[in-house]
């Protein structure tokens, strides 16, 4: 699917379009395997997405934005891989690594909105995380399209 959107946006807007791929969870992932497949690629976020694929640690030539979740810290090997990406990715090409304090997994999509209006209070995290997330992934984009 990725391919085929790619491939559409660059025949209607023409070739010098800067396409950047941004996902949370398995969508950061997919956007890491996408943007390790497609030249056209000139960028990939990953929000706190694990790594799929039989190459989840070589580098990209793309430039690389993660963002995690500290709460994300505590599984191990999972840390290792997104260290070993992101490491082989400054070998060959340009790779930013963050860890927003106090965020959960969920934090950065619109599930605690939805638990706030049910009662919980879960709203802060989520809104830290999305001012966070959000000014380094336009800081990141902006540097792609100069």
């Amino acid at each position: 699917n990725i391919q085929f959107v790619t491939d559409y946006i660059l025949k209607k807007e023409g070739d010098e379009t800067p396409i950047i791929l941004a996902g949370h969870s398995l969508g950061g992932a997919s956007s890491i395997m996408a943007a390790r497949n497609d030249s056209k690629i000139k960028g990939c976020i990953n929000l706190d997405g694990g790594l799929i694929g039989d190459k989840k640690t070589e580098g990209l030539k793309t430039p690389l934005l993660m963002i995690f979740s500290d709460r994300s810290q505590s599984d191990k090997p999972m840390i290792k891989e997104w260290t070993d990406l992101h490491e082989n990715s400054n070998r060959i090409g340009d790779s930013h690594i963050g860890v927003i304090k106090g965020a959960g997994h969920n934090d950065f999509s619109s599930e605690p909105l939805l638990d706030w209006m049910l009662g919980k209070d879960t709203l802060y995290g989520a809104i830290k995380t999305h001012v966070v997330a959000s000014r380094a992934m336009v800081q990141f984009m902006n540097n792609i399209c100069r």
